[in-house]
């Protein structure tokens, strides 16, 4: 059944985000709004019959939790195209990854005290603009979207402090902005980085390991040969001695 749905599930989708648009910009009217509840009715019906036809239903809630969400937000449909397992994998490999660079060199402390001074800032700026005439900033909201603006180093130029503690604060928040946003980009960096140079390491080990294998297997086989030759023990203790100091010498070198 989903094979069939899929493109008029993700058609519906961007038709239900266009009627929406319509709607919401007084562009369209009755006929858009009706448009809107046709195609969601339509998407609620579809998903209710799967989950009717599902073996096991609160298995198939928990493994395409993705559908629901897609239900109440239709434009999500649009990830009927690629498969909605596929979806669901992807967007908790995304989670993962972003829960790892943040637990990355304590990133997610650096943001939460940034965060601190942000609105810190924003609040001394506030209180030293707000009874001056000529400033543009009057009110913890403006000076809030400010602090943002700067921090960001985005700098619209549409709010600035002009008083002494605002300016002092504004180039304090300046270079902390360009700070923090070297800070998110060496981090993440790193964390890519490092993944990458573990599945290197590994990859060297399994190798390596593999090699001591096939070093052991071959000093068995040469101790048979010789003991099918008429070799001494001391000869023979002597062929282990040299295949061990090769094994070591391949540790040591990796």
């Amino acid at each position: 059944m989903e094979s069939f749905t899929r493109f008029p599930l993700a058609i519906g989708g961007m038709t239900w985000l266009a009627l929406l648009i319509s709607v919401t910009t007084s562009a369209g009217g009755s006929s858009a709004r009706a448009g809107l509840f046709i195609v969601w009715a339509t998407v609620i019906a579809e998903y209710t019959c799967r989950l009717v036809l599902a073996p096991h239903s609160s298995t198939y809630l928990r493994r395409r939790w993705l559908e629901p969400v897609a239900i109440v937000f239709p434009p999500l449909l649009i990830t009927h195209v690629v498969g909605i397992d596929k979806a669901v994998v992807a967007i908790e490999t995304a989670l993962i990854r972003a829960r790892t660079v943040l637990l990355h060199h304590s990133l997610v402390r650096v943001l939460l005290a940034s965060g601190v001074v942000l609105v810190m800032g924003a609040w001394v700026v506030d209180l030293s603009e707000r009874h001056i005439v000529t400033s543009n900033i009057h009110s913890f909201g403006t000076a809030l979207w400010w602090a943002v603006v700067t921090v960001t180093t985005v700098g619209y130029g549409d709010h600035f402090p002009i008083s002494g503690a605002g300016q002092v604060v504004a180039g304090f928040m300046m270079v902390m902005g360009i700070g923090l946003i070297g800070t998110l980009t060496a981090t993440v960096a790193s964390a890519f980085v490092k993944d990458h140079t573990d599945d290197v390491t590994t990859s060297l080990q399994s190798n390596h390991l593999l090699l001591i294998e096939r070093f052991e297997e071959m000093a068995a086989r040469l101790k048979d040969i010789e003991k099918r030759l008429g070799a001494t023990d001391a000869e023979i203790a002597d062929v282990d001695r040299a295949a061990d100091e090769i094994a070591k010498s391949e540790d040591f070198e990796l």
